[in-house]
C-alpha cells in the first residue's frame, strides 16, 4: 500500500459536475489521486462512477462545471485525444478492440496513437505491453475476436498500457469473470502497477476492489460519501445504507444470489420438475439449455410463482421466497422477463416503462433506470411515443427487457431472448445482456441458441426431463452427442 502523505497528486479532479437537463449525474466531486497508487471507485449501480470516468477523459463529454489536472496542468478543455497523449488513459465495460485485427496489432496501433511512437518503438512497446498482462505468446497473432472474454481483458489493459501512460482508469475490468479469473485479474494489475503506472479503478467486484486499493471513494447519486482507508470506508454507515437502498449486496456479502434446492413444480396432475437443483452466484450469469418442454421455463415460472412449487426451496438474497406472491418477490428485486413478450399493444413505449416502476424502490430510481433503458436500447428512445404493437419482433424483446430493468432488479431471469431474432438482433442483444450484467446484476437466462448461451454465461446448467443432468463451467467442454441424446434419446441417434 502506498502512503497518500509521501506522494503530490497526480491526477486533481476539482468540483467537478455534470448535468443532463434536470438529471445531476456527477455532483460537485474532488479528489485526488497520488503518484504511484491505486485508488478504488465504487458505489451502487446508477451512482455516476462511469460518467465521473467519461468527463475526466472527455469520453464523450466534458463537466458542466469544474477541473481536472493531471501532473497539476487543467486538462478538462482538451479533446480526447490529447488528454491521452497527457498520459491520462481509460478502458470501457465494453469490448472497444478492432476485432478483426491481431491482439498484437491492437497493442501495436495504440503505442502509435497514444504513445505517438516510430513503428520500431512501437512494435517493442507492444511486445512489452503483452508480456505486462501474460498474454500468451502463442495468442498474440489471433484476431481480437476469437479471444477469450479474459484474454480480451488483457488485451484491454495491454492497449491502454502501450503507449505507457501517467494514469490508467480501468472501467469494471472484473464484468462477466470467473471467480479464477477476477484472482488472475488482481495480479494484473498488481503488476501494471509494479511497473510505474497510477491505477484507478472502478469496480463492482467488491472483494477484488477492496483487495488491491491503497485508497477508496464510494459515490451515490452522483456525490461522494465516503474516502479513505478501504477498511474504514466499509464500516461507513452511510456507505452500507447507500447499499441497502439500492437493493445491492453490502460491500462484505458474498451470499448467493438464488438457491434453488430439490424444486418440484408442474402443471395439473403432471410433475415437470422432479427434485431440480442449482444456484446463482453473486454477479454471475448462469445459462439453463435443454429441449423444449423439459422444464426450463416451467422453473423460472415457479420462482416468480407464476406457478405454486409443490416442493423444495427457493431463497432469494439468503431470503425464502417460495411462499411469497409474484408482486412481493418483484418487490425484494428478483424480476422475470417471460418469453411471450406480455406487453400491452395500445400503450405508448414510455407508458410501459414508466408502468413498470410499480414498487416503492423502483420509483425512487425511475429517472435513472429510464434514462439508463433508452440508453441500453436506443431504437426505443426513438420510438418511445409509439404504441407497443407497431414494434418489431426484437424491439419488442428489447422493450420487455427494459421492462424488466425499469422494476430494478437485483437479479434478472430471462426467458428465451433470442426467440425469433435475425443474427443482427441477437448480437445486439448479446451486448445488452452482456452490459447489464457488467453492472453487477445477476442473470440467469434459459436459451435454445448454444452459441448465444456460451458466449455470455459463467456457468451452464444442461435440462433433462425437469432435471440437471450436467454443469458447464466456462471454457468446458460441451458434450455434443449428449445433446443429440437429449433432444432424439440415445436410441434415435447413431
Amino acid at each position: 500500500m502506498t502512503e497518500r502523505t509521501d506522494n503530490p497528486p497526480l491526477l486533481e479532479v476539482r468540483e467537478v459536475t455534470r448535468r443532463f437537463g434536470a438529471l445531476v449525474a456527477v455532483d460537485n466531486v474532488s479528489f485526488e489521486v497520488r503518484k504511484g497508487e491505486i485508488f478504488g471507485v465504487a458505489g451502487p449501480n446508477g451512482s455516476g462512477k462511469s460518467t465521473l470516468f467519461n468527463v475526466i477523459t472527455g469520453i464523450p463529454f466534458s463537466p458542466s462545471a469544474g477541473e481536472v489536472l493531471l501532473s497539476g496542468e487543467p486538462i478538462h478543455r482538451l479533446k480526447p485525444h490529447q488528454i491521452s497523449r497527457a498520459g491520462l488513459v481509460r478502458t470501457f465495460q465494453k469490448d472497444a478492440e478492432f476485432a478483426t485485427l491481431s491482439a498484437r496489432e491492437n497493442v501495436y496501433a495504440s503505442a502509435v496513437y497514444c504513445g505517438q511512437m516510430t513503428s520500431g518503438e512501437a512494435a517493442d512497446a507492444a511486445e512489452q505491453a503483452l508480456d505486462d498482462v501474460s498474454l500468451a505468446r502463442e495468442r498474440r497473432m489471433k484476431a481480437a475476436a476469437d479471444l477469450s472474454v479474459f484474454e480480451r481483458k488483457q488485451l484491454m489493459i495491454a492497449s491502454a498500457i502501450a503507449g505507457r501512460p501517467k494514469v490508467l482508469l480501468l472501467d469494471e475490468p472484473a464484468a462477466g469473470l470467473t471467480k479464477p479469473e477476477v484472482s488472475d485479474l488482481s495480479t494484473l494489475i498488481c503488476t501494471v502497477h509494479e511497473r510505474g503506472i497510477t491505477v484507478v479503478l472502478i469496480e463492482h467486484v467488491l472483494p477484488l476492489l477492496l483487495k488491491v486499493s491503497d485508497h477508496l471513494m464510494i459515490l451515490n447519486h452522483g456525490a461522494i460519501i465516503a474516502s479513505g482507508r478501504p477498511d474504514e470506508v466499509v464500516r461507513n454507515p452511510q456507505v452500507i445504507e447507500a447499499y441497502r437502498q439500492t437493493g445491492g449486496a453490502t460491500l462484505n456479502d458474498a451470499q448467493n444470489a438464488l438457491d434453488i434446492v430439490d424444486l418440484h413444480a408442474g402443471y395439473d396432475a403432471s410433475d415437470v420438475l422432479v427434485g431440480m437443483s442449482l444456484h446463482v452466484g453473486p454477479k454471475e450469469r448462469v445459462g439453463l439449455f435443454g429441449p423444449n418442454g423439459h422444464g426450463k421455463t416451467t422453473l423460472l415460472n415457479a420462482i416468480s410463482r407464476v406457478i405454486r412449487p409443490r416442493s423444495g426451496s427457493v431463497r432469494f438474497m439468503g431470503e425464502a421466497i417460495e411462499g411469497l406472491a409474484p408482486h412481493r418477490i418483484v418487490e425484494r428485486g428478483l424480476v422475470h422477463v417471460p418469453q411471450a413478450n406480455w406487453l400491452f399493444p395500445d400503450m405508448l413505449i414510455m407508458e410501459t416503462l414508466e408502468l413498470a416502476a410499480f414498487t416503492e424502490r423502483a420509483r425512487q430510481q425511475q429517472k435513472t433506470n429510464l434514462d439508463y433503458v433508452l440508453h441500453l436500447f436506443p431504437r426505443l428512445a426513438e420510438r418511445r411515443q409509439q404504441q407497443c404493437k407497431t414494434l418489431s419482433g426484437g424491439e419488442r424483446q428489447m422493450l420487455a427487457i427494459g421492462v424488466g430493468l425499469m422494476c430494478a432488479p437485483r437479479m434478472l431471469m430471462l426467458d428465451e431472448p433470442t426467440l425469433g431474432l435475425s443474427p443482427k438482433l441477437k448480437d445486439e442483444l448479446a451486448e445488452a445482456i452482456a452490459e447489464i450484467s457488467g453492472r453487477g446484476i445477476p442473470l440467469l437466462l434459459v436459451e435454445q441458441d448454444i452459441a448465444f448461451i456460451l458466449s455470455l454465461v459463467d456457468r451452464m446448467y444442461l435440462v433433462d426431463h425437469g432435471e440437471i443432468s450436467r454443469e458447464v463451467n466456462r471454457g468446458g467442454e460441451v458434450d455434443h452427442q449428449e445433446i443429440m441424446d437429449m433432444y432424439f434419446g440415445s436410441e434415435g441417434v447413431s
